[in-house]
């Protein structure tokens, strides 16, 4: 008996997609402080709703949920840059992180001095409270206090970002269970609808 074959195709797709060059080899770090820069990519991710302040009911949810993941992606790179000038005018920190093991690649590819503290970042996550609070606490030294609720807070936005890349937008299970799962069991596989107050935005 012969094994089944089936074409779909008559021809095989290629694509020439590269992502050399796609990166901006001029740009230059802001010499700002990190909140300043914060404050900055937060403003530029609200103005793409102001065309709807008069209608605010009419946003995409598409749009909505790329400025939550804008948010998130904006902390994340405020974290950084905090923990990066920290270390660089700081020298308890700098102590601190004299004997972390660093990649090769991360080292290498951070010549700037200015930068080299970025090498100490690669492989941390701040996409949720606990890992921003345990990154701070193990390279700094540093105890954060009274920041439950601000974490938790986070956490929850991190969780319907989770939602938006790996679900486009719909609940599932694990961040039903994240936000307490016999509330939010209805919620699963359904789409995320969220409502910002452009007035301070």
């Amino acid at each position: 008996m012969s094994k089944f074959n089936y074409v779909i195709s008559s021809h095989t797709p290629v694509s020439n997609f590269s992502t050399e060059g796609l990166f901006d080899e001029t740009y230059e770090e802001p010499k700002q402080s990190a909140i300043d820069d914060f404050i900055e990519k937060r403003q530029a991710l609200f103005r793409l709703i102001r065309p709807y302040e008069s209608s605010i009911e009419n946003i995409p949810k598409d749009l909505t949920n790329m400025i939550v993941l804008g948010s998130v992606s904006a902390v994340e790179s405020f974290i950084r840059k905090l923990i990066r000038s920290i270390i660089i005018n700081d020298e308890i920190s700098k102590t601190k992180c004299e004997g972390v093991t660093l990649k090769y690649g991360a080292v290498i590819s951070n010549q700037n001095l200015l930068m080299l503290p970025e090498a100490l970042l690669e492989g941390y996550s701040f996409t949720n409270g606990k890992n921003i609070r345990e990154t701070l606490k193990s390279l700094l030294g540093v105890t954060l206090k009274n920041t439950d609720t601000v974490f938790k807070e986070f956490s929850d936005v991190c969780q319907l970002r989770h939602c938006i890349v790996h679900r486009f937008g719909m609940l599932g299970s694990d961040n039903a269970m994240h936000f307490g799962l016999n509330t939010y069991k209805k919620y699963i596989e359904k789409p995320i609808v969220i409502d910002f107050d452009i007035s301070v935005a």
